[in-house]
């Protein structure tokens, strides 16, 4: 049995008091454990009054998550008793129609149209767990909708307090001179504007419809050119790459390609992605948690549920514009770990092109927001 953290005891009594909730919990805060040790609370009880096991289904995004959630539902070892429990992820379709509990692990995937049909006919108990349920899209509602409200909130600053997260310390880098990219783009999208317009007619009906459909094209090529193939921004991160050898260093790129291209630059590095095979993923991780693999690059997959409390350095190669995100991955390298004084975050002022300026200037007021502490690489030299 684990004995609950001070800031977990009220999240978990928020589930048990709650037939439709979510949880809001930063990375790091042991959002599985609350989840699985309200599990047990909540079945217990009705198990024995309704003289039959408790129909429980727990469902995540990846297969990693699935893995955390048994182990923490393993250790409360009563929980069989009273309780059988289903671990599947969101894409398996899987009806939830007849379970008396619903725990959704990362919950704002659940608006998802691929994914709310699992609820259909489900009248029981649902709770949601995530860092971040409120999403930043037309799905926002839907979230709440499908579970219910946010019925408790773990700040930050008790995880702090308690030991349970390293303060983090975030360097900017701006590898690019302002503008420089802007020329480059617009003359790269016009061609792709010509030939969708050309192609798709009735997408160009109003002004606002052209402006949409060119500022598509103007983001496809500002991601290729602006992030990906971007040589000074590049070098930049592969000079990270060498600076930090020797120490626990996790990169997030944004495509399979961008990620190989640099991992040829730094000897020893491996790039993981969900294609890759489930074991090889699987043997990448544990070796990068372990210490024995010092430089992983990783894209999506590193959002949500890789535990890796070993990581002290991240770097943002993939850049991008939700806060939702960019505080997730920052979470990566947030947690305690012998020895570890704080967590190193890079992230780039990318003034190259107005769209990624953009982006750069929400992820930074989102540090600030946080409590990092924010230096500019120009200040530090």
């Amino acid at each position: 049995m684990i004995e609950l953290r001070d800031y977990q005891v009220p999240a978990v009594a928020a589930l048990i008091d709650n037939r439709r909730g979510i949880i809001q919990a930063p990375a790091g805060s042991g959002k599985t454990i609350i989840g699985a040790a309200g599990t047990y609370r909540w079945a217990a009880p009705r198990s024995r009054l309704a003289r039959r096991k408790m129909r429980v289904a727990w469902v995540a995004n990846t297969t990693e998550q699935c893995d955390q959630a048994r182990r923490a539902l393993d250790a409360f070892t009563d929980l069989p008793t009273y309780a059988d429990v289903t671990i599947c992820c969101y894409a398996a379709g899987m009806s939830l129609a007849s379970f008396d509990l619903v725990i959704l692990d990362e919950c704002h995937h659940i608006s998802a149209p691929e994914f709310r049909k699992i609820l259909e006919f489900n009248e029981g108990w649902r709770w949601g767990l995530s860092a971040t349920p409120k999403r930043a899209d037309e799905l926002a509602n839907d979230v709440f909708y499908l579970i219910g409200p946010i019925v408790h909130i773990v700040e930050r600053a008790a995880l702090v307090q308690a030991g349970q997260l390293a303060k983090a310390r975030v360097i900017i880098h701006q590898p690019n001179a302002e503008n420089e990219m802007e020329q480059e783009v617009k003359e790269a999208a016009q061609p792709l504007y010509d030939e969708r317009r050309k192609k798709w007619r009735f997408l160009f009906r109003t002004p606002q419809d052209e402006k949409k459909q060119m500022n598509r094209c103007i983001w496809q090529v500002v991601q290729e050119i602006g992030i990906s193939n971007n040589r000074k921004r590049n070098s930049d991160i592969v000079r990270l790459g060498l600076l930090h050898k020797q120490d626990s260093h996790l990169i997030i790129i944004g495509s399979i390609e961008h990620g190989q291209a640099l991992q040829e630059q730094l000897p020893g590095s491996v790039v993981v992605f969900s294609k890759m095979g489930q074991k090889k993923r699987r043997d990448a991780i544990q070796a990068f948690a372990a210490g024995e693999l010092k430089t992983m690059f990783a894209t999506s997959l590193a959002d949500e549920g890789l535990d890796v409390p070993r990581a002290n350095v991240l770097t943002l190669a993939a850049g991008g514009r939700s806060a939702a995100k960019a505080e997730q991955r920052t979470g990566r390298v947030l947690r305690t770990f012998k020895d570890k004084t704080h967590g190193l975050i890079n992230d780039f002022d990318d003034v190259q092109h107005y769209f990624l300026r953009a982006q750069s200037k929400r992820r930074i007021s989102l540090y600030e927001s946080l409590g990092y502490e924010v230096s500019n690489e120009r200040t530090l030299l």
